[in-house]
C-alpha cells in the first residue's frame, strides 16, 4: 500500500466528513428554525470538531508511514487525543466563549462519531486491501 495514497485519502475523507456532517447539522437547524442559541452552539461544535480532527491525525500519519502495528497504535492514540481535545474544547467553549453547554455537546457528538468512523474505515480498508498499512 502506498503511504502517500493512504495519508491523502485519510486527510481528504476526514475533511469531507467534518464538512458534510457540519452542513447536515446546519440544514437540520435551518429546517427546525431554532433560535440563535443553537447557531452559537453549531459554530462552537464545528470549531471543536475541526480542532479535534486536526489533532487526532498527528499520531495516525506517522503510524501509517511506519506501517504494520504502528498504524494501529497511531489510530488508538489519535482516538484518545480526539476525546481529550473534544472534551477540553467543549469545556473551554462553554467557560470562555459562553457557548450553550447542552446544545454544544449535542452538536459536537455527531461530528466526533463521524470522524471516528471515517478514520477507522480508511485505516481498516488500507489493512484489508494491502495486507498492512505501509
Amino acid at each position: 500500500m502506498n503511504h502517500t495514497r493512504t495519508i491523502t485519502r485519510l486527510l481528504l475523507t476526514m475533511t469531507a466528513a467534518v464538512g458534510l456532517s457540519a452542513a447536515a447539522l446546519a440544514a437540520g437547524l435551518a429546517a427546525f428554525a431554532v433560535g440563535s442559541i443553537w447557531w452559537h452552539a453549531w459554530t462552537a461544535a464545528v470549531l471543536i470538531a475541526t480542532l479535534a480532527a486536526a489533532v487526532s491525525l498527528a499520531p495516525v500519519v506517522p503510524g501509517i508511514l511506519v506501517g504494520g502495528q504502528w498504524a494501529v497504535y497511531g489510530h488508538l492514540a489519535g482516538s484518545v487525543l480526539r476525546v481529550l481535545v473534544a472534551s477540553m474544547a467543549c469545556i473551554a467553549a462553554v467557560l470562555a466563549f459562553r457557548a450553550p453547554p447542552v446544545q454544544t455537546l449535542m452538536l459536537t457528538l455527531p461530528l466526533y462519531f463521524v470522524q471516528l468512523v471515517v478514520e477507522a474505515v480508511v485505516v481498516g480498508r488500507a489493512f484489508r486491501t494491502g495486507g498492512q498499512v505501509g
